[in-house]
């Protein structure tokens, strides 16, 4: 409950992991990526230099502005290939 209630006022962000459990985070300006691994459930944030791309292709080309927002790509880490 007390999770719910720091995600109502902001102060924390939910992300769904593939294991189906919400993982929380605190909330930050900066758009950023989770790699997850849906073998250990290891979670490594990232910054991918694409969706900045993206986002500015987006104005230009539709006018159109991106929320800050978090990106989960699924995968195998390192230690469970």
């Amino acid at each position: 409950r007390n999770l719910k209630a720091l995600e109502r006022s902001g102060e924390v962000v939910a992300f769904l992991h593939p294991d189906g459990v919400a993982r929380y985070e605190i909330p930050t300006n900066e758009d950023h990526q989770h790699l997850v691994c849906d073998s250990c459930g290891l979670v490594i944030e990232i910054k991918f230099g694409f969706v900045d791309e993206l986002s500015a292709n987006l104005r230009e080309r539709a006018n159109f502005y991106l929320h800050p927002h978090r990106l989960s790509i699924v995968g195998r880490c390192v230690n469970c290939q």
